[in-house]
């Protein structure tokens, strides 16, 4: 089951230029990760620019932004309890 899925999913990815991410999307995920994680940044402001959930199972990342009041932001179990 799970090798199909992750087959499919990996058929499907697409990488994104960092100029497709505005500075201003840029900044936001910076304050955000700053004292997170410095290095998800660009992970997050992605999320940020194309208005969609941020799949990590970073824990510390998860809580962190949680916290701050990032909700778009989802974990693989969350994901599988959508799908099954």
């Amino acid at each position: 089951m799970f090798t199909s899925f992750a087959r499919d999913l990996f058929s499907v990815i697409t990488v994104v230029p960092g100029l497709a991410v505005s500075q201003e999307s840029h900044g936001k995920a910076l304050v955000l990760c700053n004292d997170i994680d410095p290095k998800d940044t660009a992970y997050v402001a992605l999320s940020m620019e194309l208005d969609i959930p941020l799949w990590s199972n970073d824990k510390k990342l998860i809580r962190g932004l949680r916290n701050k009041g990032y909700e778009k932001i989802v974990t693989t179990e969350e994901i599988f309890d959508l799908l099954f």
